[in-house]
């Protein structure tokens, strides 16, 4: 990617900036959650397998 490219991609970011960053924020808060979720469905199985 040439360096022109890049700063004018860049650009159009900045004007967003808030947007930009609170979408940063809302996909790392939903792949904690995602992960948080598949842990929480681990402890549930792993409680009903040891009940049996």
């Amino acid at each position: 990617m040439k360096q022109n490219s890049l700063k004018r991609i860049l650009g159009y970011t900045f004007r967003y900036k808030w947007s930009f960053l609170i979408s940063v924020f809302g996909f790392i808060a939903f792949a904690a959650a995602d992960i948080a979720a598949v842990d929480w469905i681990r402890r549930i199985i792993g409680y009903i397998n040891s009940d049996q």
